[in-house]
């Protein structure tokens, strides 16, 4: 379990900046409701509250940027004004240089990876909290995907896996109703297998053997170029599901 240690204190040493701007933005939080709640305006407290956990997450980066997308998708735990600021953070990340993405390919599939590409956008086409995604063509003519685990995430994760933690242990009291240490934890597990690209590979081959709608088109997984923090699937074009969405509410329906 992660809960017995996911790393050593020395994990908790390396990310004591993150922690300490944490326990800061946590005694702020807790200075906007005190002072504000005497007004009456809870709102205000949360919008307040919520403004100052985003710049916190943006600030931290990796895995804080993906505990606020969580829980920005659970209007059953947080407020209102908290989902809404959280899912700024959707859209948010920021792409790493080629060059850095360049020598993960390199330890995934040597020297000579580009002798198996017609040709690669270095431009990501997407970004997220712990990996970007790249189009490219295989010599064969294929159209594929390129998902990269961004450099330095997993040694960061296991740093903020013990910051985290310790935060929700500090903060857990406030949150009666809810089991946030619990919820934490559960986040910090789930993560830790998605940071594992070989777990992403089998579920999407599992998930293609299942019956589903017509409408669904599931990548083929590229054998031979899968790894720990390298997924190659076939490219599937098309636009993200919630802008086609609010576009075409009707298509929602079924």
């Amino acid at each position: 379990m992660i809960r017995k240690g996911i790393v050593g204190l020395g994990g908790l040493a390396a990310g004591r900046s993150r922690y300490i701007r944490a326990v800061a933005a946590v005694a702020r939080i807790g200075a906007v409701y005190a002072s504000g709640l005497r007004s009456g305006d809870r709102a205000a407290c949360h919008r307040r509250g919520a403004d100052i956990l985003v710049a916190l997450c943006r600030r931290n980066g990796a895995f804080w940027v993906k505990a606020a997308q969580f829980f920005s998708c659970r209007p059953d735990v947080l407020p209102l004004e908290y989902i809404e600021a959280f899912q700024q953070l959707q859209n948010d990340a920021q792409p790493v240089p080629f060059p850095l993405i360049e020598k993960a390919l390199r330890r995934s599939w040597g020297s000579d990876w580009r002798q198996q590409f017609a040709w690669l956008e270095e431009t990501p086409v997407a970004v997220a909290s712990i990996a970007q995604v790249h189009r490219a063509q295989l010599k064969d003519g294929r159209d594929v995907a390129i998902k990269v685990r961004l450099p330095g995430v997993k040694k960061v994760f296991e740093q903020d896996a013990k910051v985290f933690q310790a935060v929700a242990a500090l903060v857990a009291p406030t949150f009666r109703e809810f089991d946030l240490q619990q919820a934490i934890e559960q986040l910090l597990i789930m993560t830790a297998m998605e940071l594992d690209f070989r777990n992403e590979a089998a579920n999407t081959l599992r998930f293609s053997r299942q019956p589903h709608h017509e409408r669904i088109r599931i990548p083929d997984i590229i054998e031979g170029l899968c790894g720990e923090s390298v997924l190659v699937t076939s490219w599937e074009g098309g636009q993200r599901l919630r802008n086609y969405l609010d576009t075409h509410p009707e298509k929602a329906q079924d």
